[in-house]
């Protein structure tokens, strides 16, 4: 799942993902484009490709410890 649809699974009915660049230098590229390589993954993605789906996770979690009911 992308971060749009685990922040959707949490409740939230809009989601938009922002990114900026200018204080980061490379690329979060998906599983799925990885093997075909280029200047994005070959050049400028160092975390290798489970980065996106980590940071999708983690939105995703972050999205549910927001819906969720305070005590």
């Amino acid at each position: 799942m992308d971060a749009q649809k685990q922040v959707a699974a949490a409740g939230f009915k809009n989601a938009l993902t922002i990114g900026l660049a200018n204080d980061y230098l490379g690329y979060i590229v998906n599983e799925k484009e990885y093997p075909h390589g280029g200047y994005e993954v070959d050049e400028r993605s160092y975390y290798g490709p489970g980065l996106g789906r980590l940071l999708a996770a983690k939105a995703g979690e972050a999205a549910r410890k927001l819906s969720a009911p305070t005590r």
